[in-house]
């Protein structure tokens, strides 16, 4: 693998076939991973369901992030952004299937709090240590420091950010990656690559201008990045991919951004995909890939051409989903061989791309390990609204969004769900709940999310991968056809404009979780759900009194840091 990180280490499409039948062999279990057996993982396979079954490995990753203000220039224009230990991105997370990770953060911000989001972890049975500001947690208070434990039950490709306000816009933010079992076999490891939409203003001067437009679009960006490079107005640098002729790269792809759809594609190269967030999938050959904000695909790209050229990697914004400014649709990387002596820009010509406002093709994404959603103990049907209301104590007309009920979401960052539950305080009337305290183990949710505005959003839930039954244009009735048997599985699936979309998912991860479109401007503003997961007697079991405790240490250390007016809305 050729990307690294400093850590401490203790004890159009076509379907292609699910492997060769050397594949096949190899997968026994105990064979060795590796670049003609990446089905296998030791005593594990692809084969191995990871929602019930995961290695034990008694390795445990440390990592120190400290969180600070810096003075960076990515793309060559030099802005004030807070980042982990002086990076941007931030460094990446890496371990293996199995593994304990033990993250210790610390705040040197002196103005904000913050948080770490592991996006798509599951956090199977450990809720707290989601890191979702007024869900688990309260906001760290500058000069304060906290660790979050829990194990890699899953396998795959993702990213980590700040759940307090806007601050992974402003920087805090990094890849993680759990390696495991794959459903192709790949050479060399290219590491994360992270897509993201970039703005030369700070987001907080951006927020009160957002907050006060009546179309609910975002503030337009500036820039987009991969990895944190591209260039502006002669400034700034491209990020270089390397490749090796001959050989199959894995590229770890997640859009990091704030509210694009990004297409990726390499010029004249196909690629093949085989996950999608934390889900391995039957593979299928593209051109190019649709992935919204919060999402991941894993694409294996054969280096099969002229290796005397420089190749354009692109990140296309979809201007179906808004209109592309300024450099904006121009986000791009370069492919080099690395037997190549060529300096130049390359002069490569893009594939051919539809302009679509929406995730890739469900019938595209068929997980590898067939599941089958059971019947639906609770079906709740939510309607995405844009509403105006008053702001400033009334002084001036905002608008926020709604889902789901009257108020958009205003969760009190010193009262998360889960201290409020504890303390036997909750419900408040701030916020609409999913309450699914009555569910057990085996019990099946369905929940369908509607829009009538001309705008995307991708809907992430924390804790769980949902099963997406149906999506579509219009309004959703019970004559759409839901699919059962196998439908596709992410932890982040987009709402298209004007449209529906039908998830589920299963009971069986005790805990609050959040709910909310990743468009950072829309949950800023409100659009956020809390879901209550089962009896609180299961939840506090979960959490015990050593992770209780904390929680009440650093909600205690918050309010003693008087910072709480200062921000009005955490995400």
């Amino acid at each position: 693998m050729r990307y690294s990180s400093s850590l401490l280490v203790l004890a159009g499409v076509t379907s292609l076939s699910a492997s060769s039948e050397d594949d096949n062999v190899l997968k026994k279990r105990g064979c060795q991973n590796g670049p003609k057996s990446r089905m296998c993982w030791g005593d594990f396979d692809i084969d191995t369901d990871d929602t019930t079954t995961w290695p034990n490995t008694g390795v445990t990753r440390f990592y120190d992030f400290n969180i600070t203000e810096e003075t960076l220039a990515p793309d060559g224009v030099k802005k004030p952004l807070m980042v982990v230990n002086g990076q941007y991105p931030g460094p990446a997370i890496i371990a293996d299937w199995g593994d304990i990770l033990s993250i210790q953060v610390c705040n040197q911000l002196t103005q904000n709090g913050t948080s770490i989001h592991f996006h798509g972890a599951r956090q199977q049975n450990s809720n707290y240590a989601d890191g979702a500001i007024s869900q688990t947690a309260c906001p760290l208070a500058p000069g304060d420091c906290t660790i979050y434990t829990w194990q890699a039950t899953q396998h795959g490709s993702s990213w980590y950010h700040s759940h307090f306000s806007l601050q992974y816009a402003s920087g805090v933010f990094g890849p993680l990656v759990i390696n495991g079992p794959q459903t192709a076999n790949w050479d060399i490891d290219l590491g994360p690559l992270l897509v993201n939409d970039y703005y030369h203003d700070t987001v907080w001067r951006l927020a009160v201008t957002n907050q006060t437009m009546t179309t609910g679009q975002p503030p337009d960006a500036d820039n987009g990045l991969f990895n944190g490079k591209n260039k502006w107005n002669g400034g700034g640098a491209y990020h270089t991919l390397s490749f090796t002729s001959g050989k199959k790269h894995l590229i770890r792809l997640a859009n990091t951004g704030s509210e694009a759809i990004f297409k990726f594609s390499v010029d004249q190269h196909k690629m093949i995909v085989v996950a999608t967030d934390f889900i391995p999938i039957v593979p299928f050959e593209a051109t190019s890939v649709s992935v919204a904000v919060g999402q991941r695909l894993d694409v294996i790209i054969d280096a099969d051409q002229d290796s005397s050229k420089a190749y354009w990697a692109r990140g296309l914004p979809m201007e179906s989903c808004r209109e592309v400014d300024n450099n904006y649709g121009h986000i791009r990387a370069v492919v080099r061989y690395d037997d190549s002596t060529s300096t130049e820009d390359p002069k490569s010509n893009s594939w051919s791309m539809t302009d679509e406002c929406h995730d890739e093709p469900l019938s595209h994404l068929v997980p590898w390990i067939p599941h089958t959603v059971g019947p639906s103990s609770l079906t709740e049907l939510y309607n995405a609204s844009l509403a105006q209301i008053s702001i400033n104590n009334g002084t001036a007309q905002g608008f926020r969004w709604l889902v789901g009920g009257a108020q958009p979401f205003n969760g009190d960052m010193s009262q998360p769900v889960v201290k409020q539950l504890f303390d036997g305080t909750y419900p408040g009337d701030s916020f609409v709940p999913v309450n699914l305290t009555g569910m057990t183990t085996d019990s099946w949710v369905y929940m369908v999310v509607e829009s009538s505005l001309d705008i995307p959003h991708p809907l992430h839930l924390h804790g769980h991968n949902v099963y997406v039954l149906a999506r579509g244009n219009g309004s959703y009735s019970d004559a759409v056809g839901l699919t059962l048997d196998n439908p596709p599985r992410r932890d982040t699936v987009n709402l298209p404009p004007q449209g529906y979309v039908a998830l589920a998912f299963k009971t069986d991860n005790p805990g609050a979780w959040f709910f909310h479109c990743h468009i950072e401007w829309h949950l800023n503003d409100g659009f956020a759900l809390s879901v209550i997961e089962r009896a609180e007697s299961e939840i506090s079991s979960i959490w015990g009194d050593q992770n209780t405790d904390e929680m009440r240490r650093i909600c205690k250390s918050w309010e003693a840091s008087g910072l709480q007016g200062l921000s009005t809305h955490s995400n």
